[in-house]
């Protein structure tokens, strides 16, 4: 399953969005995997839920008028999600998204005005480089905390009456 974060202010646009992603998917089922969309209004709430561990495969993020900030909230976004595919959209394209857009290494804009007959080939190929990205994780919480461990980085899994032991390279992990 893949993990998409739609953020934008207009809840409308979002809406026709996630519809959009949702019939492409259903179209091409057997091409593509499961995708879970969540939608967020500000992009600070996104970096929050990112940096707290929240893991998402591919971001759509709306750019507004002030791209500056967004950059900036896309920047450290970036340091603790380096693989996830950023696609940016928005209807001003008189602002230099290149520039910003490499320094966030976005892999895709899109313009609202083009936006839904572009999406389905943005999407279709950021799935399937994610899916090359994809490494297997074991995701569990641990009280308000999600906690992913790559499978390469599990050295040994213990049971002892009901707690779960995880020993791996970056930490020892105990589940209940």
């Amino acid at each position: 399953m893949f993990r998409l974060a739609l953020c934008g202010k207009n809840y409308e646009l979002l809406e026709k969005i996630e519809s959009h992603i949702q019939s492409f998917v259903e179209t091409y089922k057997n091409e593509t995997k499961c995708i879970s969309i969540e939608q967020y209004k500000q992009l600070a709430s996104l970096r929050d839920d990112m940096v707290d561990g929240i893991h998402f495969d591919i971001l759509m993020v709306e750019i507004d008028a002030h791209p500056h900030e967004d950059f900036r909230l896309l920047s450290e976004i970036r340091k603790t999600a380096t693989d996830t595919i950023v696609i940016l959209f928005s209807k001003f394209l008189d602002y230099d998204f290149t520039r910003l857009g490499y320094q966030v290494g976005a892999f895709r804009y899109l313009s609202t005005h083009n936006l839904f007959s572009d999406l389905p080939e943005a999407l279709c190929t950021a799935l399937e480089i994610s899916s090359k990205k994809q490494k297997g994780y074991y995701t569990f919480s641990h009280y308000s905390e999600i906690i992913r461990i790559p499978l390469d980085d599990v050295l040994y899994v213990k049971r002892v009456n009901r707690i779960t032991m995880i020993k791996a390279k970056n930490g020892n992990f105990h589940l209940h």
